[in-house]
């Protein structure tokens, strides 16, 4: 069983880091309701009682044959064969249905005893780390009778059970993060032969919080990328940086930064740089914008929250939250609860109000963290940027980096025929982060893209206007 969580974890309030509430909440005020009287109260009690309802389709048609056979055929007609074919039939799915609806009753008085000895609140996972909660003890069985189930929410959910030496356990695994307040299960209680199935449906109040995983980040490429001057520095002080570094000649170079000594002795035409001059940007922000196939873009935001790389005075903000945070442990939380939004299906774009909080408390950067699919969001997102005093910097990376199942090489010609074909689960897929970033082409101060190869980033179509 995993271990609980230490109690207290800190929410960010609206205009503060102080958290006084430390019991997460998930924001429901945007889902969908309505429908009156027919999707509030009669469809859900049609839908339980077709899930109740222990006879299938296949059982109906089984039982209904055999009726008809019992009834026309064997007693009407005095078929002796039919009579006895039909009887056994008859028997058979009748006592299978009952063995579907006691293993049910047996089901229900085993989850009520398992409930009570699950945790809680347990200790935040990693998005495809598996997790655990112990059980008192295996689900029931029956002869030809299988139980099953599977968690409606969160969705997106794997999830397994097993035995081993120390009892039966549920093993779950997340492929995106979210912020968890309680689990909704549906048990399936069905035989063999399909001939009878009931459904049940438990809910359980869980405190569980699902972090992305952090990327490898060279904290040198990151702060010559985003806290660096140019190349030559300011006219008006004095020089900046020793020419200690080299590179090839490229036309145009002065012939006396030329290092004639190494072209005597390797042939090759290098010349002498200036090691770049570092102007770190005084107060500096962050948002992550979340979306689809944004998982990536969070564990980057992660990695760079919890190094500190964006300075003294930093903040923080994310879709799905209110407000700012400025602290690491209020960070998480912010990057858990912004994963809701994927969960629900819905964007809460709030950029705009966070810039614009931004520019009045005195920053004058930010950076933004953008899903690796684009879409209608990207206007948005440009519209955001016209807030004035608030120097934007985009940083996009490819989708599938977190998955811990490494996809199988494949052929070329099957890159290309395999998706008509085959339609790739979302998960899978790595985005398209250079159309993102292509998009907003003329917006805000730069653009970046991260390498995986290289833990680090690269300019983006050079600098995008101010």
């Amino acid at each position: 069983m995993l271990e609980p969580c230490p109690k207290g974890i800190p929410r960010a309030g609206h205009e503060t880091s102080t958290v006084t509430n430390p019991r997460p909440e998930i924001d429901r005020s945007k889902t969908p309701s309505g429908g009156g009287l027919w999707a509030a109260r009669v469809q859900p009690r049609l839908a339980m009682a077709w899930r109740l309802f222990p006879v299938k389709p296949a059982g109906l048609v089984i039982l209904g044959g055999a009726t008809l056979l019992l009834v026309y055929f064997g007693l009407m007609q005095q078929d002796l064969i039919l009579l006895m074919t039909s009887m056994v039939v008859a028997v058979v799915a009748v006592l299978d249905i009952l063995l579907v609806c006691l293993t049910a009753w047996l089901t229900h008085w085993w989850w009520r005893e398992a409930e009570s000895g699950l945790p809680a609140e347990i200790s935040p996972l990693l998005v495809n780390a598996p997790g655990r909660l112990r059980l008192l003890r295996r689900p029931p069985w029956l002869p030809l009778v299988e139980v099953n189930w599977r968690w409606l929410a969160p969705r997106g959910v794997e999830v397994t059970w097993g035995t081993d030496a120390e009892g039966a356990y549920e093993e779950f695994v997340f492929r995106q993060r979210c912020l968890v307040d309680g689990i909704e299960r549906e048990f399936e209680i069905c035989d063999v032969l399909g001939f009878a199935s009931i459904r049940l449906r438990r809910k359980q109040a869980l405190l569980l919080q699902v972090l992305p995983a952090p990327l490898p980040l060279d904290r040198r490429t990151f702060v010559t990328a985003f806290h660096g001057g140019d190349d030559i520095s300011d006219p008006r002080g004095e020089a900046i940086g020793d020419r200690v570094d080299m590179r090839q000649y490229a036309a145009g170079d002065p012939p006396k930064l030329l290092l004639w000594k190494l072209y005597a002795r390797t042939g090759r035409l290098m010349v002498r740089q200036p090691e770049r001059a570092i102007a770190p940007t005084p107060r500096t922000c962050a948002y992550l914008v979340a979306g689809k196939l944004d998982e990536t873009s969070a564990g980057l935001m992660r990695t760079i929250l919890e190094s500190g790389l964006l300075g003294t005075g930093w903040r923080f903000g994310a879709d799905g939250n209110e407000g700012f945070c400025s602290k690491v442990e209020e960070a998480l939380m912010f990057l858990a609860r912004s994963g809701n939004l994927s969960q629900q299906n819905r964007m809460e774009l709030g950029l705009r109000a966070y810039l614009q909080q931004a520019a009045r408390d005195g920053y004058n950067g930010c950076l933004v963290a953008l899903p690796s699919l684009p879409g209608k969001w990207i206007e948005e997102i440009r519209n955001a940027a016209r807030v004035s005093g608030i120097q934007l910097t985009f940083v996009a990376s490819p989708a599938g980096l977190l998955s811990s199942q490494k996809a199988r090489p494949v052929p070329d010609w099957w890159k290309k025929v395999s998706p008509m074909v085959f339609s790739v689960p979302l998960q899978f897929q790595s985005g398209e982060p250079e159309e993102v970033l292509k998009q907003l082409a003329g917006v805000g101060r730069e653009r970046w893209i991260y390498l995986p190869a290289q833990h680090g980033f690269v300019r983006y179509g050079g600098k995008a206007s101010a």
